[in-house]
């Protein structure tokens, strides 16, 4: 039988990438896997001197799909949320097999640092706007998804089951926040 040690040591050695728990909820796993291999890229390409002046280094689709397990789908996608969250920055070099990278340590210390619980970042990520000092209405709720919906009611501590159907759940969040004249902030 494998000891949680044994375990706990094998899974924070140099094969493997350790994701904080705030860039998670912030940014999503797959956000927050491309950051974590760009830093470690970074720190592996400046410990061999291998950045430009700027602190750029050069990575190929193929390099960041291949070893840091994100579909090439979504890549575009990915890296296109992480520019627009400043959260790195690329470009292009004529002649230059692949895309040069700086991870924005700064913004994302930043985003480590944040005094809120990863709960709360998690919701915040997840409805990606905020509610503060907004009453739900039935057509603001009919918006959301079901998985939306039932993680409002886990937010807002309302008991429901598998059972429960999507107008269900929006009449018992209704009814909470009438019950309690509810005003939701995230």
């Amino acid at each position: 039988m494998i000891k949680y040690d044994n375990l706990f040591y094998i899974l924070n050695g140099g094969d493997t990438y350790k994701f904080n728990k705030k860039l998670i909820a912030i940014l999503g796993i797959e956000l927050c896997a491309l950051t974590t291999y760009l830093i470690e890229r970074a720190l592996n390409r400046e410990e061999k001197d291998e950045l430009t002046e700027d602190g750029y280094f050069t990575l190929t689709d193929t390099d960041i799909c291949l070893y840091s397990g994100l579909e090439a789908v979504r890549l575009s996608k990915i890296k296109k949320l992480g520019i627009e969250k400043s959260i790195f920055e690329t470009k292009k070099v004529e002649g230059v097999e692949g895309i040069f990278y700086k991870p924005n340590l700064e913004k994302i210390f930043e985003l480590m640092m944040s005094e809120k619980s990863v709960s709360e970042l998690s919701y915040e990520r997840i409805f990606k706007e905020e509610r503060a000092d907004e009453k739900f209405t039935k057509e603001s709720l009919e918006a959301l998804t079901f998985r939306d919906l039932r993680i409002l009611c886990k937010k807002l501590n309302i008991s429901f089951n598998g059972r429960n159907r999507k107008e269900e759940l929006i009449d018992k969040i209704l009814r909470n926040q009438e019950n309690s004249n509810l005003q939701i902030e995230f």
